[in-house]
C-alpha cells in the first residue's frame, strides 16, 4: 500500500493563470515563494504550501518559504506528486511559473525512491537502481563504494544489513534519498489493545486524526510502513498515535523520550488507554532500570557516559571568550556580505559582528537544544566520543527483541542516539514531534534514519475543529528600567548582553498585571534564568519547578496545578518537555532559549489541550525588552508560531499595565 497524502492538504486546480492580482503567491526561479499576509486567499494556500515548503522568513506582510530538496522529499514520501506541488503553485500565483519551477520540482521528486533497500528472498540485504548509469556513478562515490558489497547484477549491489543506516545517510548527501523497502525485524509479540472506558474510567474516543496518522505510519505491515515521523501539534495527542501503533503491531516496544516527567506521563497513558498490566510497562531511567515487554527510557540514560559529568557552563564561557577574543581581531576586518539561511535574523541597524555573533548563538542553540535533561534531574547524561562503547546504556536497544522503538520529541534527538539507530535499522521506528525542525540542522538525518514525514496536519486546523484551544499570542515590548541598566548592556560584550536583556527586572511589573488580569485562571510562568524565576517566585509567593526539584515534589505540585489547588507556577525550562498540565490556559514566558522555534512550539503547546475545566481560550504571553538582542532573537522564534498559521500582537507595557489598571 503506497504512503497516503497529507490528508489535510486542499484539493488545488491545476491550470495556472496567465496573471491573477487576487492570489498570494510570487513564485521566483530560485524556489523562493513570496506569500502575502493580507491575501484572503493567505490560509488556504499557506496551508497547501506548507506540506512541501519551508518558511524562511515572516516579517509582517510577506513571508518567504523555500521549496528544498528535503521538503520536497519528505512531501513525496507522504504521496505528494509533482503535479500535486505544481498544482498548488499554480492555483495560488500571481504571475506564470518561472520555467525552470516545474523542471526543478519533478527532478526533485524523481530522486525520491530512484534508489530501493530492499530484502532478497534469501533474506540478504539489497540496493536496486533500474538506472544502470545512475548505479555505476554510486558506486564510483568515495564514501559510498566502501559500504557496497558485491555486485549481484547491473542494477543491484548485495549490503551488510548492518551498513543499512550509513548508506541511507551517503544516498541522501549525494542527492538520491533511497525508499527503504527492507521490511523489520518482527519482534517478540505483545497482544494489546485499546480500551473504550479508560483505566481511570473517562469515556476513551480516538479522533479521526490519530487514527488516520496510525494507519499511515502502520500501512496495513506492509514495507511501505513501518518507519517515519508523525507532526501533530503538542496537545494533540501523540503518545495516544504511539499507543495506537503499539496495538496495530502487537510487539514488544521500546520508548525513548525527554525526561522522567515524560517517562511517568507515557507510562501513565499506556497504562490508562490500553488493557496492559503494570507488570508488562516499566520504566527505565537514572533512578529505576527496570526492563518489560514495553519499556519506556530517557535518552539521557542511554546516552549516559560513565565519568563524565557535563560542565556546560564552564564549556559555554569558554567558547563565548574565544568568539569575543575573535571578534577584537576581526573588527577592522572586512566583514562577509552574504548570511547562511541557517543563521539566525540579523536587525537591519545591527553592529558588523551580528553575522558571526549569529553563528555563535547558532551553536550555543543547537548544543542546549540537544541538553534536553540537564534541568530535569536524570544526571546520568552526558554527551561526547563516537564509540558506542562508551555508552553502557546503548545494550538496551538489543535487552529485548523490539518490535518497534517510539522516538518522542524526535526533533531533540541526540547525536549519539543517532548512531545506534544507525544500526539497528531492521527496527521498526516511529518519530513523534510537533516540528520537524531541528537547530543543528539534522533534518536529514531524521529523514533518513527514523524515517520520512508520513503525517502532518496544521495546528491550526485542529483548533477549528476543538481538538486543541484556541490560541491568543501577545509579544509584549518592555524598556529597560534605568539609564544605569541601559549603560551597563551597552558596554557589556554579546554573551551578557542576551542575559541583561532577558532578566530585565521591568518585566516582573507586567508579570505582577498578567497575574492580577488572570488571577482564577491555570497560569504557567516560564523562563530560561533560575536567577530570575526565584525572584519572581519569592515576589509573588509561587511554586518553583527546577531542575533540582526531587522528582516527588515535582510530580505533587503538578497533580495539585491539574486539580485547581495551585493556580499558578513557575517553571524553568524543565516546562518546555512532555509535562501533563491541561488545563494550564495562559503562559507567561519571561525569558527563552536564543532564537529557539523548537522552544516556541514546545512552550505553546503547554496551553493548547482542550480545556476540561471551561477555562475559556488559551492566551500566550512574550516579555521582550526592547531595542536590544533579545528583540532580534524573538523575532526568530515566531517564525514557528507563523509557520503554524499564529500571528502576533505586538503590545507595549504601558498598554497591558494600563488595561489591568482600568480591568480591562
Amino acid at each position: 500500500m503506497p504512503p497516503q497524502a497529507h490528508p489535510a492538504s486542499p484539493a488545488a486546480p491545476t491550470a495556472a493563470p496567465q496573471f491573477d492580482p487576487t492570489n498570494p503567491f510570487f513564485v521566483q526561479q530560485d524556489r523562493t515563494v513570496l506569500v502575502e499576509v493580507e491575501n484572503p486567499k493567505y490560509a488556504a494556500a499557506r496551508d497547501a504550501l506548507a506540506p512541501f515548503a519551508e518558511l524562511e522568513k515572516s516579517p509582517q506582510h510577506i513571508h518567504t518559504y523555500r521549496i528544498t530538496d528535503l521538503s520536497v522529499w519528505n512531501a513525496a514520501a507522504a504521496g505528494m506528486t509533482a503535479d500535486d506541488m505544481l498544482g498548488v503553485l499554480a492555483a495560488y500565483t500571481k504571475f506564470p511559473l518561472p520555467t525552470n519551477i516545474p523542471a526543478n520540482i519533478a527532478d526533485a521528486v524523481s530522486r525520491y525512491g530512484r534508489v530501493k533497500l530492499e530484502r532478497a528472498p534469501d533474506g540478504t540485504l539489497r540496493l536496486i537502481c533500474d538506472d544502470k548509469p545512475l548505479l555505476v556513478e554510486l558506486a564510483r562515490n568515495k564514501k559510498l563504494k566502501e559500504f557496497l558489497g558485491p555486485k549481484v547484477d547491473d542494477t543491484t549491489f548485495a549490503i551488510e544489513p548492518v551498513n543499512r543506516g550509513i548508506v541511507k545517510q551517503l544516498l541522501i548527501t549525494i542527492g538520491y534519498p533511497a525508499e527503504d523497502l527492507a521490511g523489520y525485524t518482527e519482534g517478540a509479540p505483545l497482544p494489546m489493545a485499546v480500551r473504550s472506558v479508560a483505566a481511570s474510567g473517562l469515556p476513551f474516543n480516538i479522533r479521526d486524526y490519530q487514527r488516520e496518522s496510525a494507519d499511515v505510519f502502520h500501512a496495513d505491515g506492509g514495507a511501505r510502513g513501518g518507519s517515519g515521523v508523525i507532526v501533530l501539534p503538542c496537545g494533540a495527542g501523540k503518545t495516544i498515535v504511539g499507543i495506537l501503533a503499539m496495538c496495530l503491531l502487537q510487539k514488544n516496544t521500546l520508548v525513548l523520550t525527554t525526561s522522567i516527567t515524560a517517562v511517568k506521563q507515557w507510562v501513565r497513558e499506556i497504562l490508562d488507554k490500553s488493557d496492559l498490566k503494570p507488570d508488562q510497562v516499566k520504566e527505565y531511567t537514572g533512578d529505576n532500570k527496570e526492563i518489560g515487554p514495553v519499556t519506556v527510557a530517557t535518552y539521557q540514560i542511554v546516552t549516559y557516559r560513565p565519568g563524565k559529568k557535563r560542565k556546560k557552563k564552564a564549556k559555554t564561557d569558554a567558547k563565548a571568550a574565544e568568539l569575543d577574543d575573535k571578534l577584537a581581531k576581526a573588527e577592522a576586518a572586512p566583514k562577509p556580505t552574504a548570511v547562511s539561511r541557517r543563521r539566525l535574523p540579523v536587525a537591519a541597524n545591527a553592529p558588523e559582528e551580528d553575522e558571526e555573533l549569529d553563528d555563535f548563538a547558532q551553536q550555543l542553540l543547537a548544543e542546549r537544544e540537544q541538553e534536553v535533561a540537564s534541568d530535569d534531574g536524570d544526571d546520568e547524561e552526558d554527551t561526547g566520543p563516537t564509540d558506542p562503547a562508551n555508552y553502557p546504556h546503548f545494550k538496551l536497544f538489543e535487552e529485548r527483541d523490539w518490535g518497534l522503538i517510539v522516538y518522542d520529541e524526535v526533533h531533540l534527538l541526540p547525536a549519539p542516539v543517532f548512531r545506534v539507530t544507525a544500526q539497528i535499522q531492521a527496527r521498526r521506528r516511529l518519530g513523534l514531534t510537533a516540528t520537524l525542525i531541528r537547530e543543528d540542522g539534522r533534518e536529514g538525518d531524521v529523514f533518513t534514519l527514523i524515517g520520512p514525514k508520513k503525517y502532518d496536519v496544521p495546528w491550526r486546523e485542529l483548533e477549528t475543529k476543538g481538538w486543541i484551544a484556541s490560541a491568543s499570542c501577545s509579544e509584549v515590548r518592555v524598556a529597560l528600567p534605568d539609564d544605569k541598566t541601559r549603560m551597563e548592556y551597552a558596554v557589556a560584550d554579546w554573551r551578557h548582553k542576551y542575559r541583561i536583556a532577558s532578566e530585565n527586572i521591568a518585566k516582573d511589573d507586567v508579570v505582577a498585571e498578567l497575574l492580577g488580569q488572570y488571577h482564577d485562571q491555570r497560569v504557567l510562568v516560564i523562563g530560561q534564568y533560575l536567577s530570575q524565576l526565584k525572584i519572581i517566585a519569592k515576589r509573588f509567593d509561587l511554586p518553583l519547578i527546577t531542575g533540582s526539584t526531587p522528582n516527588k515534589e515535582r510530580e505533587d505540585l503538578y497533580g495539585k496545578f491539574r486539580t485547581g489547588a495551585v493556580r499558578h507556577l513557575v517553571l524553568s525550562k524543565v516546562g518546555n518537555f512532555a509535562i501533563d498540565l491541561p488545563d494550564a490556559n495562559v503562559l507567561i514566558q519571561v525569558s527563552g532559549t536564543f532564537g529557539s522555534r523548537q522552544e516556541e512550539a514546545q512552550r505553546l503547546g503547554r496551553i493548547l489541550r482542550p480545556k476540561s475545566s471551561g477555562e475559556g481560550d488559551a492566551h500566550f504571553f512574550t516579555l521582550v525588552t526592547r531595542d536590544t538582542r533579545e528583540l532580534d532573537f524573538a523575532h526568530h522564534r515566531q517564525m514557528f508560531l507563523t509557520e503554524q498559521g499564529y500571528s502576533y500582537r505586538i503590545l507595549d507595557e504601558r498598554e497591558v499595565i494600563a488595561k489591568s489598571s482600568h480591568g480591562g
